[in-house]
């Protein structure tokens, strides 16, 4: 997939203004260079690593062997965190 996004972006079959720039979320790889082809492209603006089925810190270190891709673990980031629906209603009154 990653090597077949790479080839549309660099052949132009995906048509961008110069001006555009897309983020891209895509799941931790095997191969910390397998995305390194969108790292420095032109019309890519961010590339965003998805936790996929990993805990919080196997996502943080594969994520460390990887240049160029930031967090976006929103799923490992909540990793035992519990609100019920009390919490939720004492939360909500102090904000109303």
């Amino acid at each position: 997939m990653a090597k077949t996004a790479q080839i549309e972006l660099r052949s132009g079959r995906v048509y961008l203004s110069p001006w555009q720039k897309v983020c891209l979320k895509l799941s931790l790889p095997d191969d910390p260079a397998l995305y390194d082809g969108f790292v420095n492209h032109p019309h890519v603006m961010r590339l965003l690593a998805l936790s996929g089925g990993y805990s919080r810190a196997e996502a943080v270190q594969c994520l460390a062997r990887c240049d160029g891709m930031s967090a976006s673990f929103s799923r490992a980031l909540t990793e035992g965190q519990r609100l019920t629906l009390v919490h939720f209603s004492a939360q909500r009154k102090r904000f109303l």
